[in-house]
């Protein structure tokens, strides 16, 4: 009966990966990345090498998120999908070629799309991007989609040019980001930027200290083994010893 109600003890634990969320990453490569206006360790670098920079130190610091990258020019394509393996995902980052033209709309519904919708998890949308959109409908007029799946929007500008204030208030990637619940942020060097992934990792935190056993020790052998002994001394006494 103790064998049966299997003792155990707890031998290890580690972090439940369910309490992270799931962020998709879309990331602006146009040809426009390839200016060569940010500096970093100082030294002049491309937009581009800035971003994968910042965007590499912001996913190793998340070891619990799963986190996808989408990729975008004219049209988005996938880099990698939501996964926990996050050397792959950077790798596969740093492979991605520049393509022509800037469709921010088709960026943020492929990578909402991207989301798994079933996951109980919260999803995030972190757009980065240096320009206007100039192909496809703009941020705004798909952020619905969005909202309905409930994913929160940031979007960050990156260049060498800030938006005034006056400007930024109507700006659309602003107001796609608030409609969500997100925001929507400003980088003009590496060092805003590195602050504007900063931030969005700390807004973006959930409580991860809570634990739970996962490796255990059986211990049912013991009484087990126990029992069959005495039942099987007492089969020999009863039998053949007492005769």
């Amino acid at each position: 009966l103790v064998g049966l109600a299997r003792p155990r003890m707890p031998r290890g634990d580690l972090r439940d990966p369910s309490k992270g969320i799931d962020i998709m990453l879309a990331l602006d490569f146009s040809r426009s990345m390839a200016e060569t206006d940010f500096r970093l360790e100082r030294k002049r670098v491309t937009r581009r090498a800035a971003l994968e920079y910042v965007t590499e130190k912001f996913i190793l610091g998340r070891p619990n998120d799963r986190i996808g990258i989408v990729c975008f020019a004219r049209n988005p394509f996938l880099v990698s999908p939501l996964t926990l393996d996050h050397r792959w995902a950077i790798e596969s980052m740093h492979q991605t070629d520049l393509a022509t033209g800037t469709g921010i709309g088709w960026a943020v519904m492929a990578a909402g799309n991207f989301l798994r919708k079933d996951s109980d998890r919260s999803k995030v949308v972190i757009l980065v991007t240096d320009g206007d959109n100039s192909s496809g409908p703009r941020a705004s007029e798909i952020i619905g989609q969005l909202v309905r799946d409930k994913v929160k929007l940031y979007s960050v500008l990156i260049g060498p040019e800030m938006v005034v204030p006056s400007v930024a208030a109507n700006h659309d990637l602003n107001r796609a980001a608030r409609i969500t619940g997100g925001q929507f942020f400003q980088a003009n060097d590496t060092r805003a930027l590195q602050g504007i992934y900063n931030l969005i990792d700390q807004l973006e935190k959930r409580d991860l200290i809570q634990k739970r056993f996962v490796l255990w020790q059986e211990l049912f052998a013991w009484p087990v083994a126990i029992g069959s002994l005495l039942w099987l001394g007492g089969w020999i006494w009863k039998s053949l010893l007492r005769r």
